[in-house]
Protein backbone atom coordinates (compact mmCIF):
# COMPACT_ATOMS: atom_id res chain seq x y z
CA UNK A 1 0.00 0.00 0.00
CA UNK A 2 2.82 2.43 0.86
CA UNK A 3 4.38 1.87 -2.57
CA UNK A 4 1.11 2.87 -4.25
CA UNK A 5 1.00 6.10 -2.25
CA UNK A 6 4.58 6.96 -3.20
CA UNK A 7 3.83 6.22 -6.87
CA UNK A 8 0.76 8.48 -6.73
CA UNK A 9 2.75 11.28 -5.09
CA UNK A 10 5.51 10.88 -7.68
CA UNK A 11 2.90 11.32 -10.42
CA UNK A 12 1.93 14.68 -8.89
CA UNK A 13 5.50 15.88 -9.33
CA UNK A 14 5.01 15.65 -13.10
CA UNK A 15 2.53 18.53 -13.03
CA UNK A 16 5.21 21.12 -13.77
CA UNK A 17 4.77 22.94 -10.47
CA UNK A 18 6.77 26.18 -10.56
CA UNK A 19 5.55 27.44 -7.20
CA UNK A 20 6.67 24.48 -5.08
CA UNK A 21 3.15 23.75 -3.87
CA UNK A 22 3.17 20.15 -5.11
CA UNK A 23 6.45 19.60 -3.27
CA UNK A 24 4.83 20.92 -0.09
CA UNK A 25 1.80 18.64 -0.55
CA UNK A 26 4.06 15.63 -1.09
CA UNK A 27 6.18 16.45 1.98
CA UNK A 28 3.14 16.88 4.21
CA UNK A 29 1.59 13.67 2.90
CA UNK A 30 4.72 11.64 3.56
CA UNK A 31 5.08 13.16 7.03
CA UNK A 32 1.51 12.21 7.90
CA UNK A 33 1.91 8.75 6.39
CA UNK A 34 4.95 8.15 8.58
CA UNK A 35 3.22 9.42 11.74
CA UNK A 36 0.15 7.30 11.09
CA UNK A 37 2.15 4.18 10.29
CA UNK A 38 3.84 4.39 13.70
CA UNK A 39 0.42 3.73 15.23
CA UNK A 40 -0.45 1.01 12.70
CA UNK A 41 -2.73 3.19 10.54
CA UNK A 42 -2.36 3.28 6.75
CA UNK A 43 -2.84 6.44 4.70
CA UNK A 44 -4.14 5.26 1.34
CA UNK A 45 -4.02 6.67 -2.16
CA UNK A 46 -7.80 6.98 -1.93
CA UNK A 47 -7.49 9.06 1.25
CA UNK A 48 -4.98 11.29 -0.48
CA UNK A 49 -7.16 11.77 -3.56
CA UNK A 50 -10.24 12.64 -1.49
CA UNK A 51 -8.23 15.10 0.61
CA UNK A 52 -6.84 16.63 -2.59
CA UNK A 53 -10.37 17.06 -3.95
CA UNK A 54 -11.34 18.79 -0.69
CA UNK A 55 -8.31 21.07 -0.96
CA UNK A 56 -9.25 21.99 -4.51
CA UNK A 57 -12.77 22.81 -3.34
CA UNK A 58 -11.36 24.95 -0.53
CA UNK A 59 -9.13 26.84 -2.96
CA UNK A 60 -12.20 27.51 -5.13
CA UNK A 61 -14.10 28.81 -2.12
CA UNK A 62 -16.36 25.75 -1.73
CA UNK A 63 -16.70 24.23 1.74
CA UNK A 64 -17.00 20.45 1.40
CA UNK A 65 -14.85 18.93 4.14
CA UNK A 66 -17.75 17.48 6.18
CA UNK A 67 -17.67 14.17 4.32
CA UNK A 68 -13.98 13.46 5.03
CA UNK A 69 -12.81 10.56 7.15
CA UNK A 70 -10.44 11.24 10.03
CA UNK A 71 -7.30 10.48 7.97
CA UNK A 72 -8.54 12.52 5.03
CA UNK A 73 -9.41 15.47 7.27
CA UNK A 74 -6.03 15.30 9.02
CA UNK A 75 -4.20 15.38 5.68
CA UNK A 76 -6.41 18.17 4.32
CA UNK A 77 -5.85 20.26 7.44
CA UNK A 78 -2.08 19.64 7.36
CA UNK A 79 -1.99 20.88 3.79
CA UNK A 80 -4.07 23.95 4.61
CA UNK A 81 -1.91 24.86 7.60
CA UNK A 82 1.26 24.55 5.54
CA UNK A 83 -0.10 26.45 2.54
CA UNK A 84 -1.39 29.26 4.75
CA UNK A 85 2.21 29.97 5.79
CA UNK A 86 3.17 30.81 2.20
CA UNK A 87 3.28 34.45 1.15
CA UNK A 88 0.26 35.47 -0.89
CA UNK A 89 0.85 36.67 -4.42
CA UNK A 90 -2.68 37.64 -5.41
CA UNK A 91 -2.67 41.15 -4.07
CA UNK A 92 -1.06 43.57 -1.65
CA UNK A 93 0.75 42.01 1.28
CA UNK A 94 -0.51 42.75 4.78
CA UNK A 95 1.92 44.13 7.26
Amino acid sequence: MADQLVEFLDSLKDLGDHTGIVKILVEETLNLRDRLSQSGVTLTVGDTRVALDALEDYLRGVKAEAALTENQRTLYQAWRRRLETLPRTDGPQKG
